[in-house]
């Protein structure tokens, strides 16, 4: 699987939690930042498939960001779900895209 591949598909799934969130705790925040986080995945996944050298690095800036942010919200809450997957799954995002810059 290449990265565009793999960026449009953590684009996906985190677009579908920031949904699940609104449609389950009517959570607008969930919703926005679910979605938003998921279309800068996406523009990176583009970016990417077209050969532009930045869309690797739009990749790992949402990654990082995303993994620490909701990283410290599982810890606050001292729960796994759902803050601790998203930053499991961008944590992956994050060293898969760098593992692919590195070999760039």
């Amino acid at each position: 699987m290449d990265t565009s591949t793999f960026n449009y598909g953590v684009g996906a799934f985190v677009a579908f939690g920031g949904l699940m969130g609104f449609l389950k705790k009517k959570s607008l925040p969930s919703l926005v930042a679910g979605g938003g986080s998921g279309l800068v995945y996406a523009l990176a996944a583009y970016r990417i498939q077209g050969e532009h050298p930045d869309g690797t690095y739009i990749a790992l800036g949402i990654s990082l960001l995303l993994s620490a942010v909701m990283a410290k919200r599982a810890l606050n809450a001292k729960k796994f779900m759902p803050a601790g997957l998203v930053a499991t799954a961008a944590a992956v995002a994050l060293l898969v895209n760098g593992i692919s810059l590195r070999n760039e």
